[in-house]
């Protein structure tokens, strides 16, 4: 099993809608089939794709989570799942969940909550990283696939 980077590009970064806002998410990420495909090292039948979704502040809380597998991602006949986490915990916001069918997810704890608050949140910044395992079949064998992951990312040093 090998672990390969990528980073997300800008253009998969959007400003979220009025009806995204109500939900109380900030941050939306779009991790489509292309990204896994351009992972040159990704062809193992095990391997995994760690993307870097971007920097979180200084002082930091990530007290929501989930994702919309919008597109199931088509693979042959392996899985792949994606877990949301940080560089020291990968899947503190959204433990490793099917993108083999589409549909929404939201964390264990509901949609007001993330997957082990311990670990999201901190004092020192860090990267979010999305973490796609294939099983049974290479990351960039993939021929389909979108799934968009909604955040929400508090700056602690702006709160009164």
């Amino acid at each position: 099993m090998a672990d390969n980077t990528a980073t997300i590009s800008r253009t998969k970064v959007s400003p979220l809608s009025n009806t995204e806002h109500i939900t109380a998410f900030n941050k939306k990420f779009t991790i489509d089939y292309t990204t896994l495909n351009a992972v040159t090292g990704a062809t193992g039948a095990t391997d995994t794709v760690s993307i870097t979704l971007g920097a979180l502040p200084a002082k930091w809380i990530v007290d929501k989570a989930a994702i919309n597998v919008t597109t199931a991602f088509v693979n042959g006949t392996g899985t792949m799942t994606l877990a949301i986490g940080t560089t020291s915990s990968v899947t503190a916001f959204f433990s490793a969940t099917s993108l083999t069918t589409a549909g929404l997810y939201t964390a264990a704890n509901g949609l007001n909550s993330v997957t082990t608050p311990a670990d999201s949140k901190g004092t020192a910044t860090r990267n979010m990283l999305a973490t796609i395992t294939a099983t049974g079949v290479a990351p960039v064998s993939a021929t389909a696939g979108s799934v968009d992951i909604y955040l929400s990312v508090v700056d602690q040093t702006k709160l009164g």
